[in-house]
């Protein structure tokens, strides 16, 4: 294995040397705290959160929205991060005709 310098040094796509820095690692506690603060929503949740249906939420999983599993109650169930759904909530809303449509208006009225 090379060290950090060397693969800076070999690397194919930039001609000059990086700079490397050192790793700055977190405490365990810290991390845990930090884990903690983070909800997850299964399908159900999800959906609510969102105002979408579970349906919508498999298909975004499909679509390449990333998610983890959990065991809830002793049955593995997939969990999606709040932070990462409402990005891809706020995705499609951008995306969406309707929506746009709706902005529109909103905005002639004013």
């Amino acid at each position: 294995m090379f060290s950090h310098m060397e693969a800076a040094e070999l690397h194919p796509i930039t001609s000059c040397v990086a700079t490397v820095l050192p790793l700055v690692t977190a405490s365990p506690s810290a991390h845990n705290a930090r884990m903690a603060a983070v909800k997850w929503h299964t399908y159900r949740t999800a959906a609510k959160r969102v105002g979408r249906t579970e349906k919508t939420i498999a298909n975004w999983r499909r679509w390449g929205m990333p998610m983890s599993w959990q065991v809830i109650e002793g049955q593995r169930t997939r969990v999606v991060r709040e932070d990462v759904l409402l990005k891809h909530f706020r995705l499609h809303l951008a995306q969406s005709p309707v929506h746009q449509y709706r902005m529109r208006a909103l905005r002639q009225t004013s």
